[in-house]
């Protein structure tokens, strides 16, 4: 279990980010749900207890599951881990 916490630890320590790019070639970072993987104004975990709680799933269990989160419009505004 330690190689599996040390692993999904630093993997959830990179920044996650989203980059869009420009008709003229240049990129920028953009906005995505990712940001706040669990939600807006949600305080159920940090985007990097997310990131290693997935990845310990994945690492352990051969497969990461999450529930998704819809906004009123019908999009997808978050994510949660399920227990595989």
């Amino acid at each position: 279990y330690r190689a599996v916490s040390l692993i999904a630890g630093t993997i959830a320590s990179l920044p996650m980010r989203t980059v869009i790019a420009n008709s003229d070639g240049h990129t920028q970072r953009g906005r995505s749900f990712l940001d706040t993987p669990a939600g807006p104004g949600a305080d159920v975990m940090t985007p990097f207890e997310f990131k290693e709680t997935l990845l310990c799933h994945l690492l352990l269990h051969g497969n990461g599951y999450c529930a998704h989160i819809y906004g009123g419009a019908g999009q997808i505004v978050g994510l949660l881990p399920v227990h595989p």
